[in-house]
């Protein structure tokens, strides 16, 4: 589930609107059910599926850090870029 939770993450972000926040909160709450909170493998994730299974935990939690950074990502790629078409417009 890693690359899918990554990529649709990434995929609804830059479509926006009410259909992303809706995503990234389940995405959220369904995370937060597997991440580890206690131990020495606190704030990581656990392995699943089968690229969880076979990369492991490392790879997890890396994949499901970087789709819980897709709000913030996008939201500033897309600020760059309106602010990069409003200094190109003619006067």
């Amino acid at each position: 589930p890693h690359h899918y939770h990554l990529f649709m993450s990434r995929a609804k972000s830059i479509r926006g609107g009410d259909e992303f926040k809706t995503f990234y909160e389940d995405l959220v709450t369904f995370l937060s059910k597997y991440m580890d909170e206690k131990g020495c493998s606190y704030g990581s994730w656990k392995p699943q599926g089968f690229d969880g299974t076979v990369a492991g935990r490392i790879y997890s939690t890396a994949l499901s850090v970087m789709a819980l950074q897709s709000r913030r990502r996008d939201e500033a790629a897309n600020a760059a870029l309106n602010n990069r078409m409003i200094h190109s417009l003619p006067e």
